[in-house]
């Protein structure tokens, strides 16, 4: 298992492992324990996103991940899925190692992975295979992204197809060309020396072109500093279609054709759109219900243009605790530090592990101090599902109340705490929520973004959203910067008129408070949806 990039090499069943993992379809963790250092957070982050990146816009990816999400709602071993991986394992991590550098810089990431020779290997090969050092960083980001991917879409592909999507056992792999025969392959053919012809016609011919796309691509579209500008939505997507209508169709053509000299074929720039149609459609012939909402895309879309990118990061604090059951007059939680949670069953059930002859109903009530017990256990006094904000001051009991998103959209929740001051962790669809309320016109959002500073987890950026059509309502994201700045990166891009900062939401402590405990109990962060 790497010491550095906790993906235990993408062959390794995407389980969550000691820093990252990927879960082969659509979604990632980051464990905070083991990347407390804010450089190699944000290098993990990325990392777990460039794999789902690359499994999205290339045809053995799409195989491997549909696949998968069609056996996953069967409980179906992943098979395909492990020895798929296995056959592009160098190719994904060449590809995410060397591409993370974008944000950090290749000398800083150099340095994270000191003593990590297995993958300051996939760096040094990722980035000799874009050829000349002294080019332009947009322009060997295109190769490497093009190289990949052509890697990545054998035209032997749909033969996997034959048999169906929950058929493709191991033997299929004798019947395909292999992601990393085809990386090998270029570079024995001398494909990397290639790239200076191509970059000196592409710098001739689109010089301007990319000398604006360069001015933004060293944080990959993703500003990384608190300060996140508003960048006008009609360039970043120009930029974004110039990067894939050209640059990437060129490199793509010239790894096409160093390929095609070594008798391998590819699928064409052009010709994805079948392979989609071919995998909706087999994927339709298994799962209706899955194809009905299954949206493919073969073309790369930047971060900030993506409402789903945020929603696919979950931070990993630890496994759900155990939970020690009391009464709620405990001296155990007799403390002016605590919160009162209202959770939807399954958000419950997500973050601890209670008592086997503990029945949940819908709605969990219940009190929390942060405080575990001496083998672990965290402290929870259990109150009527029915129980009110105003019922507990009546008793008494002051608390920071404290629900999640999902809880709110599942449940009747919203209507019981209107009107109180309620911290709401984001677990749910968050962007595109956003968007919905937004589009409306008549709302305004605003945000702060803060960090907290823990001995367990080391930095955390959080971001405070509030709403005017939801008073007392303070909307929480606790993450990684990477993350922080995807989201807060899209709605500045989408909505530039409607999202503004206001430092001063975080500055709430019953908000500090919830986030304190949350930190010292909770299990996951974000949608904690991986399939792994």
């Amino acid at each position: 298992m790497p010491d550095v990039i906790g993906c235990q090499g993408f062959r390794a069943a995407f389980r969550h492992g000691a820093q990252g993992g990927y879960d082969g379809v659509d979604a990632w963790e980051v464990a905070a324990p083991v990347t407390r250092g804010r450089r190699l957070r944000i290098m993990v982050e990325e990392h777990e996103s460039l794999h789902r990146e690359l499994q999205a816009s290339s045809g053995w990816g799409l195989v491997a991940a549909l696949s998968t999400a069609v056996g996953d709602r069967r409980g179906a071993p992943r098979e395909a899925l492990r020895w798929m991986a296995a056959l592009s394992e160098d190719t994904q991590e060449c590809f995410a190692t060397t591409m993370s550098a974008a944000l950090l810089g290749v000398g800083a990431v150099r340095e994270l992975l000191a003593g990590n020779a297995e993958y300051t290997a996939h760096l040094t090969r990722g980035l000799a295979l874009t050829g000349d050092e002294t080019a332009p960083w947009a322009l060997r980001e295109a190769a490497l992204e093009a190289a990949a991917r052509c890697f990545m879409s054998p035209g032997s592909v749909p033969a996997l197809l034959d048999r169906g999507l929950t058929r493709l056992d191991t033997r299929a792999a004798f019947r395909v060309d292999r992601p990393d025969d085809r990386l090998a392959a270029f570079e024995a053919a001398g494909g990397p020396a290639g790239w200076s012809a191509v970059y000196a016609e592409l710098l001739a011919e689109h010089g301007d072109d990319i000398a604006a796309l360069t001015a933004l691509y060293p944080d990959r579209w993703v500003r990384l500093d608190g300060d996140v500008p508003s960048r006008p939505a009609d360039e970043v997507r120009r930029l974004r279609e110039f990067t894939e209508d050209v640059l990437l169709r060129r490199c793509h053509e010239h790894v096409r054709d160093v390929l095609a000299s070594t008798g391998r074929d590819t699928i064409g720039w052009g010709d994805e759109e079948v392979l989609v149609r071919r995998l909706t459609e087999a994927v339709r012939a298994e799962d209706p219900e899955l194809a009905a909402g299954l949206a493919v895309r073969t073309t790369r879309i930047s971060p900030v243009e993506d409402p789903a990118e945020f929603d696919r990061q979950a931070v990993r604090l630890r496994e759900p605790l155990e939970v020690r059951v009391v009464p709620v007059d405990s001296p155990l939680l007799d403390t002016s530090l605590r919160v009162a949670v209202w959770l939807s069953r399954d958000a419950a059930r997500r973050q601890f592990r209670f008592p086997p002859d503990v029945e949940l109903p819908d709605v969990v009530v219940a009190l929390l101090n942060g405080l575990r017990t001496p083998d672990g256990r965290a402290v929870v006094g259990l109150l009527p599902s029915t129980t009110t904000p105003a019922e507990l001051r009546d008793r008494g009991i002051d608390a920071s109340v404290l629900t999640t998103q999902t809880t709110l959209t599942t449940t009747g929740v919203q209507d019981v705490l209107r009107g109180e001051e309620v911290c709401v962790l984001l677990d749910g669809r968050v962007a595109r929520t956003f968007d919905e309320w937004l589009a409306r016109g008549d709302v305004t959002m605003t945000y702060a973004l803060d960090r907290v500073s823990t001995d367990d987890f080391g930095d955390l950026d959080v971001l405070v959203f509030a709403l005017d059509r939801l008073p007392g309502f303070r909307l929480v994201a606790v993450c990684g910067t990477y993350a922080a700045a995807m989201l807060l990166g899209y709605l500045k891009t989408r909505h530039p008129a409607l999202v503004r900062p206001d430092p001063g939401l975080a500055d709430g402590e019953r908000t500090a408070l919830a986030v304190a405990i949350v930190l010292r109990v909770w299990s996951v962060l974000g949608n904690g949806h991986l399939r792994g």
